[in-house]
């Protein structure tokens, strides 16, 4: 019995992560996240890079006023890879000067909470050659 009961705790688990996980990636089809972010109540664009030099394709940049997201698509998985190390130390350089702010008394422990949830609303994420940024539920209505 025992045995049973752990197989189906990891089929759920496995079912869990897996939606999670892709619940949570934006479509790697501009037009996509962007028909699911209008749907969803959103406004804002897709500008296509028209110069054949750099390592952006173009940027899908929507919001609904509450709540927003930036995804840019790359040329190439490598310039995405590149571009997402940059803004995963950005953010973490960013709760490290949070952090700081409040060991130095700069800000009071109730800004601290305030600043701390929003940091934690803000998510990045990268799939192939897709990177985004946004809040939980832009990146929600993008997937």
């Amino acid at each position: 019995m025992k045995q049973n009961i752990g197989k189906i705790l990891a089929v759920v688990l496995v079912v869990a992560l897996c939606t999670v996980f892709f619940a949570a990636c934006v479509p790697t089809d501009p037009a996509k996240a962007e028909a699911n972010l209008k749907e969803a109540g959103y406004v804002g664009a897709y500008i296509e890079n028209p110069l054949t030099a750099g390592n952006v394709e173009g940027t899908l940049t929507m919001t609904n006023l509450e709540d927003s997201i930036v995804v840019t698509y790359y040329r190439t998985a490598d310039a995405a890879k590149e571009a997402y190390a940059d803004m995963k130390e950005a953010r973490k350089k960013a709760l490290d000067d949070l952090k700081q702010a409040k060991a130095d008394g700069d800000i009071d422990d109730k800004e601290y909470k305030e600043l701390k949830e929003d940091y934690d609303n803000v998510k990045i994420g990268k799939s192939g050659k897709v990177v985004w940024t946004g809040t939980k539920a832009a990146v929600k209505a993008a997937g």
